[in-house]
């Protein structure tokens, strides 16, 4: 069986078990809303992990055999059994309180922990990824047009879901109120503009990944050092990595901060809408309301951080990157010519 076979099953078990987290949910009478939210996502984690865990056992993003590989493998197992473990007792503890659902997520239990223990068993039998050293990925061609170009279309993108979305509602329910237009529309708008940034960053998030090379120890290590300004001892190869490492994010990280500040700003309107309709549970409502902006005053100031760590650490090793990844020192955005 090819991988690619082996992620379009995997895909086809994501879906099918999404559908089944929220279609227990559905069976729950009205009266039992208060644990229909929990059931949806204890279910989708069930079905989730043995589909994770089957793909990462096939395709690890490190060299299993190298340095750190072999404990790495072991730790992520470990990992998935305990989210196992707690995803079932959870579904188990809905199943004495929620009889008429019981026997499905019996049912659910079961099949999961079966096909995760065979997705981590069938999953090491693929090949290891080669051990050789992964060559210097190139840093896609960014010029100060190219980021305008890319941001517009992300404004663009907000701009249009925003309307998309208000005109959508307005459709849909002429009687709804302003109130919930003006709030879904722009949060309709905000994530989909979070979506679309991602997407059009994905040669750089690959190339970042591709930096760190193959070996566990230096994608854990690099990181490390060049964002954490830890110091470790790192082999020539491992320097010259990390140097086009913080390269790439100088570029990568501006865009992850508008990432982050737009699909948190498109959430929060979301929970603030269920907390005033009353639509969601009173403890789920407010977790949103307030977790969403901690989410952005964590995150925004330490993105800030590791940006300018990166342009540090960067403009320090200057002359040991590529040609074509120095593109004027410390500025993410200029390349030559």
């Amino acid at each position: 069986m090819k991988r690619r076979y082996l992620l379009l099953i995997g895909v086809g078990l994501a879906l099918l078990l999404v559908g089944l987290g929220f279609g227990l949910a559905a069976l729950l009478p009205a009266d039992r809303s208060d644990i229909a939210y929990v059931t949806s996502f204890s279910a989708t984690v069930l079905v989730l992990l043995p589909v994770l865990a089957g793909v990462l056992m096939a395709r690890p993003t490190f060299d299993p055999n190298g340095r750190g590989g072999r404990e790495a493998l072991r730790a992520y197992v470990r990992v998935f059994w305990v989210g196992e473990v707690v995803a079932a007792a959870v579904c188990l503890g809905i199943a004495v309180t929620a009889p008429e659902i019981a026997l499905a997520l019996v049912v659910v239990v079961a099949l999961s922990m079966g096909f995760l223990a065979a997705a981590l068993r069938i999953g090491r039998r693929f090949p290891a990824p080669s051990a050789a050293v992964a060559p210097l990925p190139t840093v896609p061609d960014w010029s100060r047009s190219v980021i305008r170009r890319k941001v517009g279309t992300i404004v663009l993108t907000a701009v249009l879901g925003t309307g998309i979305g208000i005109a959508g509602l307005v459709a849909l329910d002429h009687e709804i109120p302003a109130v919930e237009a003006v709030l879904l529309g722009p949060a309709i708008g905000l994530l989909a503009a979070a979506v679309w940034a991602m997407v059009v960053t994905w040669p750089l998030a690959r190339s970042s990944r591709l930096a760190l090379g193959r070996s566990y120890a230096d994608q854990t290590t690099i990181p490390r050092v060049v964002l954490g300004g830890k110091p470790a001892e790192l082999s020539e190869e491992g320097v010259r990595r990390a140097a086009l490492y913080a390269r790439i994010a100088t570029l990568l990280f501006p865009f992850q901060l508008g990432q982050l500040v737009l699909l948190f700003s498109g959430l929060w309107p979301l929970a603030l809408l269920n907390l005033s309709n009353g639509t969601a549970e009173s403890v789920t409502a407010v977790a949103g309301v307030v977790v969403f902006p901690l989410f952005l005053v964590i995150g925004v100031p330490l993105l800030i951080v590791q940006t300018r760590r990166a342009k540090r650490y960067a403009a320090a090793h200057a002359d040991l990157l590529p040609a074509d990844a120095d593109a004027g020192g410390t500025d993410p955005t200029v390349r030559p010519g």
